[in-house]
């Protein structure tokens, strides 16, 4: 089912993927990212609690991500990268980005970072948006 994350979710998911950076560093943490936007992006999914059997108690979904994850990054890594989702996400309903919401999220932190005030005009002209757009983002 494809959804638009909720500001919750996307404050949870923000967490967890800078904790992988955190954890595993900046390069591999980019690589797990992009595994997860590429095979769950767009997607809301059902993580239960820590448990002794996680893919039992998860959803197809989320076994495919697991069993995906194994794969690309070796049994060990990946038993340690989806474990991290566990305890971060467990017990919740997450709605994970997809490539459009990173790149949306990312164009929107450049332009309240490059906003002086008074440019308005300026940075919709530069990101093709129009001043209201403009507007609410700044206001976000």
């Amino acid at each position: 089912m494809l959804t638009e994350a909720s500001p919750k979710s996307r404050e949870a998911t923000t967490r967890l993927f800078q904790g992988f950076v955190t954890d595993f560093g900046d390069e591999l943490g980019e690589k797990i990212i992009k595994h997860i936007v590429d095979q769950v992006g767009g997607y809301r999914i059902l993580i239960s609690a820590p448990s002794p059997d996680p893919l039992f108690y998860n959803s197809r979904n989320f076994r495919r991500l697991w069993r995906s994850t194994c794969e690309e990054f070796g049994r060990a890594s990946g038993r340690a990268i989806m474990n991290k989702l566990i305890v971060e996400l467990g017990g919740r309903r997450i709605s994970f980005p997809d490539h459009e919401d990173i790149c949306r999220f990312e164009r929107n932190r450049r332009i309240r970072n490059l906003y002086n005030g008074t440019n308005c005009s300026e940075l919709a002209f530069r990101f093709r948006l129009c001043r209201c757009q403009i507007k609410r983002i700044i206001n976000e």
